[in-house]
């Protein structure tokens, strides 16, 4: 048994080791929540957020392509601009998103960072509720 979400794959844990991700916890973390903080939907991995999208499945294009390690995780960044930039991105569609800030927790899932782009995946665990971990990013910029 899993203990990522219902549907993923039952060696992601394994992959996820062995590409670099590990059990660490990051602090001063922002996302753009798209519905709002305390919204689950607005810590879905990219993977929940297509099937969300398209009301419950995957569109028959995108069921053949093999998801992609990333796909799984939730994304986060250390950077506040390049969430600024997001953000913008995503208003139009998304009325409630908001920038948050915050920190990962290892008992949630394990991270992995690029420190060159500072992005960070966070691969969360079925249960976990993240938005615990996270406040509303009031004047960041």
């Amino acid at each position: 048994m899993s203990a990522f979400p219902d549907g993923y794959p039952e060696d992601l844990l394994d992959r996820i080791l062995k590409n670099g991700g590990e059990f660490k916890e990051y602090h001063d973390v922002y996302r753009v929540a798209k519905y709002g903080l305390n919204d689950p939907r607005s810590f879905y991995s990219t993977i929940q957020e297509k099937i969300l999208e398209s009301n419950g499945a995957l569109r028959p294009n995108e069921s053949k392509k093999k998801p992609a390690l990333s796909d799984y995780s939730t994304s986060l960044s250390t950077s506040v601009e390049k969430m600024a930039a997001y953000l913008q991105h995503s208003e139009q569609k998304h009325p409630k998103a908001t920038i948050i800030i915050g920190y990962t927790k290892k008992e949630f899932g394990p991270t992995k960072l690029n420190v060159e782009s500072k992005h960070i995946h966070w691969w969360l665990y079925k249960g976990a509720e993240p938005w615990r971990c996270f406040r509303a990013g009031e004047n960041l910029l």
